[in-house]
């Protein structure tokens, strides 16, 4: 398995990018005692990402299905994403309206799932959701855009340059921007059996993805004892 692992990564180097996550991983382990409870739940996404992305390669080094895996990202990543973010606002009528859409985002996604796959007993004809990932980012970016507004409106970062939770949200919301772009096309894309070839195009959420993940190391090497 080790082998094919290796192997596997080196005939397709952009992988290597998922060992990024270790470093703002180890950032925020290293300031655990102090962390505001939004760092946490950023925490415990890029836990997530760095142990499903192992997953995954190596169910493709193995010439296995893993886009079950790729699916359940999507609700996981969405929970604890918009989880700091909720943590982030202020507003209490904002986080209303999070909490409020989220649960119907969860079924809407059981639903995708179910619908998107014919035979959804067999993981070897696992496919991509249809529509799910798109709504996420829709979402996602939704939700970012208004706690900007609401730094904006109240004014209470003095240098936006140095918040962590400004420099984290501008991070995910490059990623979901980028991801927003190829996202309806994810069903047709990725088939185990076989891909739509969109060339450089299909590599703009994965490069985007890796800027971001260094951007939230930056973020979190600026994380004192406040929360902001």
């Amino acid at each position: 398995m080790l082998k094919a692992y290796i192997t596997f990564l080196k005939v397709y180097p952009l992988y290597w990018g998922i060992f990024f996550t270790l470093v703002p991983l180890a950032l925020l382990l290293r300031k655990w005692g102090h962390l505001y409870i939004a760092y946490k739940f950023l925490f415990f996404y890029l836990l997530w990402k760095f142990v499903s992305d192992q997953l995954m390669v190596c169910y493709a080094a193995a010439g296995q299905n893993n886009l079950y895996l790729y699916n359940l990202t999507v609700p996981m990543r969405y929970a604890l994403l918009s989880g700091m973010v909720y943590h982030f606002y202020e507003s209490t009528v904002f986080k209303r309206f999070l909490t409020t859409i989220s649960p119907a985002f969860i079924c809407f996604f059981l639903w995708d799932v179910y619908a998107s796959n014919k035979e959804i007993g067999s993981l070897n004809q696992h496919l991509v959701t249809r529509y799910a990932l798109m709504v996420e980012c829709i979402l996602m970016i939704l939700w970012i855009l208004l706690y900007f507004y609401e730094v904006l409106q109240s004014l209470r970062i003095k240098n936006l340059l140095r918040a962590p939770s400004f420099l984290i949200s501008a991070a995910w919301l490059l990623f979901y921007a980028s991801l927003v772009l190829v996202a309806p096309l994810m069903y047709y894309i990725y088939r185990w059996d076989g891909r739509l070839d969109l060339g450089s195009l299909l590599l703009i959420p994965d490069y985007t993805e890796m800027l971001s993940i260094m951007i939230t190391a930056l973020a979190v090497s600026f994380i004192h004892n406040n929360k902001l």
